[in-house]
């Protein structure tokens, strides 16, 4: 499989933060400014629809299927996240699966954009694990998202989570410090509407200048 040259556009801006940090309404604000954002989340879940996967699931979490054979999301989500020894060698076993399956189609369409005659300036990687699953390889820039923690947990329960759900998965994930180190830009998670924008067009213009610096040296 080729490799992706992160190095031209389309340049690739890792979204990383807490659980409920706020990455899908930073994603959303790039949108507004013409970003296209892949979503790791909407990959996964078309994968756990395909028969071989799903059937490979449920032979290896049976309580995580329907009478038909399909995948329960919640039920999953109960087997994988929990933080005793058989959750952590779930989720082990899932990732193994669905990691790969997931970069290949990173791959194939990042590849596609940049093979276009006039490729995106940019797009935005929304994925959970991005460090875990090493595809921060394939970003130009990565974008921490820095909330505070009693925000995240009122969003969270927002969403219907419990206090519970909220450690859990926020348990699965590395640290934030380490996210943070890892980090090329900082944005606050609680900025409001304007700052928000202002801070995607001050990135694309960053990359557009980097842009045409390649042009003007003939890369």
């Amino acid at each position: 499989m080729q490799d992706f040259d992160c190095s031209s556009p389309p340049y690739v801006l890792g979204l990383l933060g807490g659980v409920a940090a706020g990455k899908s309404w930073l994603s959303k604000s790039f949108a507004d400014c013409g970003i296209e954002t892949i979503d790791a989340d909407q990959i996964v879940h078309r994968l756990l629809q395909q028969p071989s996967v799903a059937a490979a699931v449920v032979e290896q979490f049976p309580a995580a299927g329907d009478p038909s054979g399909a995948i329960v999301r919640g039920k999953l989500a109960e087997i994988i996240f929990r933080q005793d020894r058989p959750g952590q060698a779930a989720r082990r076993w899932l990732e193994n699966l669905l990691h790969p399956l997931v970069r290949v189609e990173l791959l194939n369409t990042l590849n596609s954009l940049q093979s276009q005659l006039a490729p995106p300036l940019a797009v935005v990687l929304d994925v959970p694990l991005l460090i875990e699953a090493h595809l921060d390889l394939l970003c130009t820039a990565l974008i921490f998202v820095d909330t505070p923690l009693a925000l995240r947990q009122e969003r969270a329960l927002k969403r219907g989570w419990t206090a519970e759900h909220f450690a859990l998965r926020e348990a699965s994930q590395i640290s934030l410090e380490q996210k943070m180190r890892q980090a090329t830009h900082i944005f606050p998670g609680n900025a409001t509407r304007d700052e928000t924008r202002m801070f995607c067009e001050n990135l694309l213009r960053e990359l557009d200048m980097s842009s045409k610096r390649l042009k003007f040296n003939g890369r």
